[in-house]
């Protein structure tokens, strides 16, 4: 699962609730409700174990539907990894799990935080 409630606690300027959370599988996309919850399936590559690492790269990838602000993620991102809060393996997720855009924001905020 993923969604505001891990995205919000990367500190990265994000403070949304959804009422749908996103599940990730291999399987199938789009909604369905379980024991009365309602869940937004998606179908694509994901780690078999995700880290805070992945969870930036994920809130990222859906920055529209978080409503996140590029700025302010930026330097957060930037300030996470100087202070350690964050490790470098978000260039790695990055490169394996996010899009061209996503993988250039990560290295700028790399630079930044060097």
């Amino acid at each position: 699962m993923t969604g505001p409630s891990f995205w919000n606690a990367l500190r990265l300027g994000t403070t949304m609730v959804e009422a749908r959370p996103l599940v990730y599988n291999t399987t199938r996309s789009g909604p369905v409700e379980l024991a009365g919850r309602l869940f937004e399936l998606r179908r694509l590559r994901f780690p078999r174990q995700a880290t805070p690492e992945f969870f930036v790269v994920d809130l990222l990838e859906n920055r529209n539907r978080a409503g996140l602000d590029a700025e302010v993620a930026h330097h957060a991102l930037a300030e996470a990894l100087k202070v350690g809060r964050l490790s470098g393996a978000v260039q790695d997720m990055a490169e394996r799990f996010g899009t061209k855009l996503t993988q250039a924001f990560v290295r700028s905020a790399l630079d930044e935080a060097a």
